[in-house]
């Protein structure tokens, strides 16, 4: 197995919720630009005849009377087609912003827990490159300074000239560095 397929998407619907309310507003776009569309050419035939010959006979029907079975299965047919394309489309728009987004919030969890090791990654082709990059910075950023704040605790620790008091504050500071991953 590749590398490439090791990391290929194997769920489209990440976040249901999101992902189905994003879908949703594109396919009604559609609806109603086509829906709009319908209309205006309904209404700018509404001034004009047209000639059919129609059941051996010559007719002058007005053109929206003619046009509009015609209007209403073609808009119909296109609306299904089109709706079905923004469907797809949405859905890998979506995941593509769902996803990452997804990740980011798990990783960002681990991070929140204390795990200053993590390095977060997105696809080369998802979106928030730029955002993960700099939260990697960030957490190196608090990793490093962890580390010097935990060097200078030892130091301290070393320390024989600390009253008791100072021991106390230099033991809830051990506890609360103890809780961070950086290494």
């Amino acid at each position: 197995m590749t590398n490439v397929n090791k990391r290929r998407r194997r769920t489209y619907i990440v976040r249901m919720d999101f992902q189905k309310d994003f879908i949703i507003k594109y396919c009604v776009l559609v609806l109603i630009a086509a829906i709009l569309l319908s209309l205006i050419v309904y209404f700018f035939c509404g001034s004009t005849v047209t000639t059919v010959f129609k059941e051996s006979r010559l007719r002058i029907l007005n053109t929206n009377d003619f046009i509009l079975p015609y209007l209403f299965w073609s808009s119909a047919i296109a609306v299904i087609c089109a709706v079905a394309v923004c469907w797809r489309m949405t859905l890998i728009i979506s995941n593509r912003l769902a996803g990452p987004l997804f990740r980011l919030e798990q990783d960002l969890a681990q991070v929140a827990q204390g795990n200053l090791t993590l390095n977060i990654r997105v696809r080369q082709k998802d979106e928030f490159q730029s955002l993960a990059r700099i939260l990697n910075d960030l957490t190196g950023e608090w990793r490093s300074d962890i580390i010097d704040f935990k060097h200078k605790v030892a130091e301290l620790d070393r320390s024989s000239d600390l009253s008791s008091k100072d021991r106390i504050v230099l033991n809830k500071l051990k506890e609360a560095l103890a809780k961070y991953k950086v290494l």
